[in-house]
């Protein structure tokens, strides 16, 4: 009788051990698809911050195509205007300026790029802002450097 009752025991043991063994996998297969779910997530993060980094150069590159175009306009212009001096030195410290902005946007476009690199969306996501924000202000000064450009134009035709 008293294999008996040691052999229940044991029974009961191993019974324990499997149920602890099942709600253990069970547990282990649960946090298995939290964590599948949670690298879907992530992979679909990364291709919004790809996809936002790609938006992000294309318009890099259209400013610097317009920053391109602005510089050989201006460079036109300072060709024709020898006899305004006074007009060249204002146009030389809104080259100058144009030329800070566009190295500022370029420096903001190699940090930006940095981050990216390191996929800190919030940075990312805030960076983006600031930088829609200064390629208004470019555009509007560059509509100002343009009707600046216009006027002297119209006085040149004038002189000549």
């Amino acid at each position: 009788m008293n294999d008996t009752a040691v052999v229940t025991t044991d029974l009961d043991r191993l019974a324990e051990r499997v149920e602890r063994a099942a709600a253990l996998v069970t547990d282990l297969r649960s946090k298995n698809v939290q964590l599948e779910s949670r690298a879907n997530q992530f992979e679909a993060q990364a291709k919004e911050l790809e996809a936002k980094r790609a938006q992000f150069e294309a318009q890099a590159t259209q400013l610097t195509a317009q920053n391109a175009q602005l510089q050989t306009k201006i460079n036109e212009l300072q060709t024709q205007s020898g006899q305004l001096s006074t007009k060249t030195d204002e146009f030389e410290k809104q080259l100058s300026l144009l030329g800070q902005q566009r190295d500022a946007l370029e420096k903001k476009l190699e940090e930006t790029h940095t981050k990216l690199q390191g996929n800190d969306p919030t940075a990312v996501l805030g960076e983006l802002a600031a930088l829609k924000k200064e390629q208004r202000e470019w555009l509007n000064e560059r509509k100002e450097v343009a009707a600046r450009i216009e006027a002297i134009s119209a006085k040149l035709e004038r002189i000549e």
